[in-house]
């Protein structure tokens, strides 16, 4: 489609000469146009309406268009396009200075004697703009840069404005107001010709931008970050790399801060939790933040591992969605409370478990017994002749005596089994998946005998015993309570049938210890009220 004639309202809205230019060379509106105005002429053989509109000198245009069909005998369809320019025009400039929330300001070029540029006078300027430099448009409005502009520092503003100027193109910097240090603006600078399609002459388009709210949010978040005693950095979501860490993070790390910003999150993680994280943070992108939830293991510079909680929340950072972690390392109270938990169940003197641990083991295995119809053994062992090293050569020899055997007593289980100290000198094993009550019979041989071998102890040699009484489940009992019970009674036997034995539980023990028991104490209840003297006096008179 090619433009065979036109006029100068045509020329001036397509701004070039027309004759014999193609339809497809014009601005893409404009070809646009012509070609729906063309093809709705053609189809309905009928004038048709239509409005379009240009940018000319700076101002948007408005024109009607009248098409008419023409008939052509001698080759395609022919319409012809009458356009009228509407008086109204709507200054480009004006309509940008009253849409915008900055300043803008429109500054012509003031030059001395030689044509150099030397200042600015003010041509034009919106409300926005007059409020920074703290007047009024009217009052601003054809006055000097340098004269009125003490807000935003001329004698640092005008070199930069005579460089955009000189050099064409634009430009962007900062400024601190020298009357008030907490104002901040932010200018950005344009010559006209490089901001329109026409050139203006001697003119630059001044922006200016309040980002006093934005300094000082950034003066506060530097304070609250590079000198808060509490580990923290910055990473990006996406690609887990740090932007910014703080002096603590580098002290206590151990990176230098070059080192540490050439790392991403997962490098301080360890190789089993690195998905977990990745997963963790970029699943989760709307939350705004959060408090810690679990404790995760951080390696250090040196390969240390320390356990961290970590707080966090969603940022922007560098006009960028961020992730502000602030860390606790928990390493230390974790390692008290797991010594605390430790202390809670072990015996402080030899490290095995005590009773509430073994009572807790006992209780769960029989569990397994009563599912599967397994066999469980509780061996009660009770050390003879301790009395003797504790009496003869103290009690710190005494309590090196209980830890050698307690690393004898380790050397004959298997890693299922269990040994605990119950208190003194008595100890207990928990023997599981027995075959049949022979294993336990073998193992109580095997502890008695290695128990009652000879001691070093501070260089003298020390010979106890031991004896041991054990009780089998489902057999002897299927709690606790009456496994351990039993068991003592046995042990109660082994002793009375004379040390370094073993014995099994039997029904009848019970009985019999009670019985010998029962005696005991009806002994020393008479031996105390004088019973005894008066059965030995009556006896001597007979």
């Amino acid at each position: 489609m090619n433009i065979l004639r036109a006029g100068k309202v045509f020329e001036a809205w397509i701004d070039r000469p027309a004759h014999k230019l193609k339809v497809a060379e014009l601005a893409i509106d404009q070809a646009r146009a012509l070609r729906e105005l063309y093809t709705q002429t053609v189809t309905e053989a009928q004038p048709v309406q239509a409005v379009a509109h240009g940018i000319v000198n700076g101002s948007v245009c408005g024109y009607d268009l009248v098409a008419l069909p023409l008939s052509n005998h001698f080759g395609p369809p022919l319409f012809l396009v009458y356009m009228q320019e509407r008086e109204r025009k709507f200054s480009l400039i004006e309509a940008m200075f009253q849409a915008t929330t900055e300043g803008l300001v429109a500054l012509a070029v003031i030059r001395d004697a030689a044509g150099t540029p030397i200042d600015f006078e003010i041509a034009a300027l919106n409300e926005v703009a007059a409020l920074v430099m703290q007047g009024t448009a009217e009052d601003l409005r054809g006055r000097h840069l340098s004269e009125v502009c003490y807000e935003i520092q001329a004698s640092q503003m005008l070199p930069r404005l005579v460089s955009v100027f000189n050099g064409g193109g634009s430009a962007h910097f900062e400024l601190e107001c020298p009357l008030d240090s907490q104002k901040h603006l932010r200018i950005g600078v344009v010559t006209m010709g490089d901001l329109l399609v026409v050139t203006m002459g001697d003119l630059l388009a001044v922006t200016l931008t309040d980002i006093s709210g934005l300094i000082a949010q950034q003066k506060s978040f530097r304070l609250l970050f590079e000198g808060n005693p509490v580990p923290m950095w910055l990473f990006d979501p996406e690609s887990m790399k740090f932007l910014a860490v703080n002096d603590a993070a580098i002290a206590h790390y151990g990176y230098d801060k070059e080192s540490f910003l050439a790392l991403t999150l997962l490098d301080l993680l360890p190789q089993e939790d690195r998905d977990n994280v990745k997963n963790a943070v970029r699943n989760t992108p709307d939350l705004c933040g959060g408090g810690p939830g679990h404790v995760w293991q951080h390696i250090k510079a040196d390969g240390t591992e320390i356990d961290v909680l970590t707080y966090w929340r969603t940022t922007m950072f560098r006009d960028r969605p961020a992730q502000l972690v602030a860390i606790m390392d928990v390493t230390a109270k974790r390692q008290a409370e797991a010594r605390i938990a430790h202390m809670a169940h072990h015996d402080a003197l030899t490290g095995l478990p005590n009773r509430v641990l073994f009572h807790e083991r006992l209780d769960e295995t029989l569990l397994r017994v009563r599912r599967y119809a397994e066999i469980l053994a509780v061996l009660y062992l009770d050390l003879d002749q301790f009395k003797n090293v504790n009496d003869g050569l103290g009690h710190p020899a005494g309590d090196k005596l209980l830890v050698a055997v307690a690393e004898r007593l380790r050397t004959c289980l298997r890693d299922c089994d269990m040994v605990a100290r119950f208190g003194g000198d008595e100890f207990a094993v928990l023997q599981i998946g027995l075959a049949g009550p022979h294993e336990a019979g073998i193992l109580a041989d095997r502890i008695v005998t290695l128990l009652s071998e000879p001691y070093d102890i501070d260089g003298q040699q020390v010979v106890i015993g031991a004896s041991a009484g054990i009780a089998l489940a489902p057999a002897d009992g299927e709690t606790a309570e009456q496994l351990l019970g039993n068991a003592d009674i046995t042990l109660y036997q082994a002793k009375e049938d004379g040390r370094r034995v073993f014995r099994f539980f039997q029904p009848g023990m019970g009985a019999r210890l009670r019985a010998r028991r029962t005696l005991e104490f009806d002994l020393r209840n008479a031996l105390a009220a004088g019973e005894c003297r008066t059965l030995l006096s009556a006896s001597r008179h007979a």
